[in-house]
């Protein structure tokens, strides 16, 4: 019975040193195998972006006066010089209060009697330049019988000169008090008294694409420089991408640029046209305080490979090419196993 139990213990003991010795003895590792190659290699940048046109045309108000309702809307084909982006007409009398209105009609008045005395000076002025002509006629006719001497025929004359002078400062008088009265009774007139004002202003298209933004379709007071809407063509369009600084500054100007995700299934081609010098501060989606870049691309293809791109603003994927290689010893991320803590692959 003791030998038999001294059996069961050993073996037991062995099975459990065994299973420990199974248990912490290593595994292979499951790796993929693949073949290491050499071949070209691209290193790139992939940014989110938007299209914009090149050159979009503001339009604004030339002149303070009552804009009509819009007569084209956003997206309307215009054609240089003869397609009508805006109408102003002159702004209507503004309201007068209890106070102005009074004024004005004391204006009115004043401005009746200033009249009615500058009439009564001109007639005034009439009739002493008609005395004086009587007079003088009469001077040179007894100065020609040798009744009256020649001083005073030259009083006569000079008479007669100051009697027309007076006449002339008489009638400007009358000229000067009717244009204030007429000034006067301006400001009383209404709306209501300018039934066809005229002398509308048409603004016209000054270069031809497509209406991009319109800032009131209503009819509306304006102010000199206030922006109306503004065209651009559709056919002319940039990109502009906004990249980290530290990325940016391994960009450079003509490196070329892949377009993708713009709706279309093939890639477009660009170019880096521009990158901004100065940089600007934009807070991420998590609140952290990023230092970007503006980048600026050009299409190096025309725009029929593009169409839609641009109606409106398209936002798209740019890869941008930092650098190429002819010859790189390339593999599958997944077939590379770690050596000594560091990933690689064998060197030639």
């Amino acid at each position: 019975m003791a030998w038999a139990r001294r059996l069961t213990m050993v073996g037991a003991g062995a099975v459990l040193v065994g299973g420990l010795v199974w248990a912490l003895w290593p595994q292979p590792a499951a790796v993929d195998l693949a073949q290491v190659s050499r071949g070209p290699m691209q290193v790139t940048i992939a940014a989110e972006g938007i299209t914009r046109v090149r050159e979009p045309y503001a339009i604004a108000a030339p002149i303070s006066g009552m804009v009509e309702r819009s007569p084209v809307h956003v997206g309307d084909p215009v054609v240089e010089g003869e397609t009508v982006l805006a109408v102003i007409r002159p702004a209507e009398p503004g309201l007068m209060d209890a106070r102005s209105r009074a004024q004005a009609e004391a204006a009115v008045t004043e401005a009746e009697a200033a009249l009615a005395l500058s009439e009564t000076n001109f007639r005034r002025a009439v009739s002493g330049l008609s005395n004086a002509q009587i007079a003088l006629e009469r001077a040179r006719a007894l100065a020609a019988a040798g009744t009256i001497s020649q001083r005073a025929r030259e009083d006569a004359e000079h008479g007669f000169t100051a009697a027309s002078q007076a006449l002339a400062a008489a009638r400007s008088e009358r000229d000067l008090q009717s244009a204030t009265l007429a000034r006067a009774r301006a400001q009383l007139l209404t709306s209501a008294d300018f039934p066809d004002s005229g002398g509308a202003l048409s603004i016209l298209a000054p270069h031809s694409g497509t209406v991009l933004n319109i800032a009131d379709l209503s009819s509306r007071p304006v102010v000199a420089g206030a922006a109306l809407l503004s065209i651009g063509d559709l056919r002319d369009l940039e990109i502009e991408i906004d990249l980290l600084s530290s990325d940016a500054v391994r960009v450079e100007v003509d490196a070329p640029a892949l377009v993708e995700r713009w709706g279309g299934d093939n890639v477009l081609e660009a170019v880096v046209r521009r990158i901004e010098p100065a940089a600007f501060t934009r807070v991420s989606a998590l609140g952290i305080e990023e230092q970007r870049v503006r980048l600026v691309l050009d299409f190096t293809q025309g725009a029929e490979t593009r169409p839609g791109v641009g109606r409106p603003v398209s936002r798209l994927c740019a890869r941008g090419h930092l650098a190429k290689r002819r010859r790189v010893a390339s593999a599958a991320e997944r077939a590379v196993s770690a050596c000594g803590g560091l990933g690689g692959i064998p060197r030639d």
